[in-house]
C-alpha cells in the first residue's frame, strides 16, 4: 500500500485508477459514481489460491471426512446413557459409592451380557469410570482409605437433575456410606 493519504497523488507504480480503486470505499461517488464491488479486484490471484486450495482439500481429507455427515458438536466427548444418568442419581443420593458398589448396581442394568449374573466385571466398571464418566467430567474417581470411590463433579450432580453442590466426602463417614449403599442395594 502507499504510505501516502489517497486524496493525494499516488508514489506507487499503479496506474492512478488502480489506486483509486484499491483504496476507496465500495460506495464512493469520487469514483464515477460506479459502485466498487468485492469482485472488481485481481482476478489472478483469486484463480491461483483456488487451485492452489482445491489440490490442498483433495489431499488432507480422509474418506471418512469426505461423507456428507457432519462433525457432531460434541465430538470426543462420550454421551452419557440413560443407565449413566439413573447411576449419576444414585450415587448423588448416596453422597459418593465405592466402585463395587457401583459394580453390583449397573450389572442390574447391563447393557450386554455379564460374566456374573447381576455384577459387572471390575475391568467393565474402571472402563465406565475412567474413559466414559470421568472424561466426560461427571465424577470424581479417587483411592481413599485403599478403596476406589466415585463422587459427583457439579456437572454430574446437574445431569442427575440434583440441587446440591459437589463435595468429597469426609474421610470420617467412608465406612457409613458403604453400610447405607450395601442396604439400599439389598
Amino acid at each position: 500500500m502507499c504510505s501516502t493519504s489517497h486524496l493525494r497523488k499516488p508514489c506507487c507504480i499503479f496506474s492512478v485508477e488502480k489506486h483509486l480503486q484499491a483504496n476507496w470505499p465500495l460506495h464512493d461517488p469520487r469514483i464515477g459514481g460506479q459502485q466498487r464491488e468485492i469482485w472488481d479486484q485481481d482476478e489472478g490471484f483469486d484463480d491461483e489460491f483456488e487451485e492452489e486450495e482445491e489440490s490442498d482439500d483433495e489431499e488432507q481429507l480422509s474418506p471418512k471426512r469426505r461423507s456428507s455427515h457432519k462433525r457432531r458438536r460434541d465430538a470426543g466427548v462420550p454421551r452419557m446413557r440413560p443407565r449413566d444418568i439413573k447411576s449419576f442419581r444414585w450415587i448423588g443420593e448416596q453422597g459418593a459409592a465405592r466402585r463395587d458398589d457401583l459394580q453390583e448396581l449397573l450389572g442390574r442394568m447391563p447393557e450386554g451380557q455379564t460374566n456374573e449374573p447381576g455384577r459387572l466385571s471390575a475391568s467393565r466398571m474402571r472402563h465406565i469410570i475412567e474413559e466414559r464418566w470421568e472424561p466426560a467430567g461427571m465424577v470424581y474417581y479417587k483411592t481413599l482409605l485403599g478403596k476406589q470411590w466415585v463422587w459427583l463433579s457439579k456437572r454430574g450432580l446437574h445431569a442427575a437433575d440434583l440441587p446440591w453442590s459437589p463435595h468429597r466426602p469426609a474421610d470420617i463417614n467412608l465406612e457409613h456410606i458403604h453400610q447405607v449403599n450395601r442396604v439400599r442395594l439389598y
